[in-house]
C-alpha cells in the first residue's frame, strides 16, 4: 500500500520496454474465504499496471494459478513460452 510494488514493476517494464514479462497469480475464484480478499486486491493490481490474463491456467501445490503477461507478446510467444516452461508445474519442488 506504499507504491513499492508498482515502483518495482514499473521499474522493470521501463528496464526492458521490448520484452515480454509473465507472471503468475492465483485465481481468485474458488478461494478460500480469509483469502478471497487478499487475491481478489492482487489480480486488481497486475490488471492496473498493465497486465493481461494469457494461456491457461494451472494447478502447482493446491493452488490454481492463471498466467498473465505484459509488453510485446502474441499468441506464438505465448505458446513457446507454455513448451519451455509448463513442464516445471509438473514438479512439486
Amino acid at each position: 500500500g506504499k507504491g513499492v510494488g508498482s515502483r518495482l514493476v514499473n521499474f522493470v517494464k521501463e528496464a526492458y520496454p521490448s520484452d515480454l514479462l509473465f507472471l503468475h497469480c492465483e485465481v481468485p475464484l474458488g478461494s478460500a474465504p480469509e483469502r478471497l480478499q487478499t487475491r481478489l486486491k492482487r489480480l486488481n493490481f497486475y490488471k492496473r499496471l498493465g497486465f493481461k490474463k494469457v494461456g491457461k491456467e494451472h494447478e502447482w501445490r493446491g493452488e490454481l494459478f492463471q498466467t498473465m503477461a505484459i509488453g510485446n507478446w502474441n499468441e506464438e510467444k505465448v505458446k513457446k513460452f507454455w513448451e519451455r516452461f509448463d513442464p516445471l508445474w509438473s514438479d512439486e519442488d
